[in-house]
């Protein structure tokens, strides 16, 4: 039996974890994807049916980086950039709801010191509590990481 006070805890940080959402930009710009080819990686990390809608979510990336002029490609042609779609979600017993968080990153491998290293370009984070699944948060969320993009050039 959860007690009261746990209950309303628990709402308060889901409430919280909702809302809250963090975007981390540095020089790169929407318009510069359009010289570059770049792959869309998914890494999921997300049990018990939290996030059912990869293929679509694929897609809807790749339809993305597309109306950004980018070329897409597949990651074993060795692109510039990765799209990568991180997904990472658990199911509460208790309350049968999902937590979690989605990470979308463009980076670049690179090199420093001979020593390989990922270079990001630009991310966006968001993390949700209390869904049945996370779908529409992953949509939503590159969406959103585009809309940062494109807000950048103006």
């Amino acid at each position: 039996m959860v007690q009261p006070m746990t209950k309303l805890l628990t709402i308060l940080v889901a409430f919280l974890m909702t809302v809250s959402t963090q975007a981390s930009t540095q020089d790169m710009t929407y318009s510069d994807l359009k010289n570059f080819r770049v792959s869309v990686f998914i890494a999921d990390a997300a049990k018990d049916a939290c996030w059912t809608n990869l293929t679509e979510s694929r897609e809807y990336a790749e339809e993305k980086v597309r109306s950004a002029g980018a070329t897409v490609v597949l990651p074993s042609s060795v692109p510039d950039y990765v799209l990568r779609l991180n997904v990472m979600s658990r199911r509460n017993k208790a309350f049968k709801l999902c937590y979690g968080s989605i990470r979308v990153e463009l980076l670049t491998p690179t090199m420093v010191n001979r020593r390989d290293h990922v270079a990001y370009a630009m991310e966006y984070e968001a993390i949700f509590m209390g869904q049945q699944n996370v779908n529409t948060g992953v949509i939503e969320s590159i969406q959103a990481f585009f809309d940062l993009y494109k807000a950048r050039e103006d």
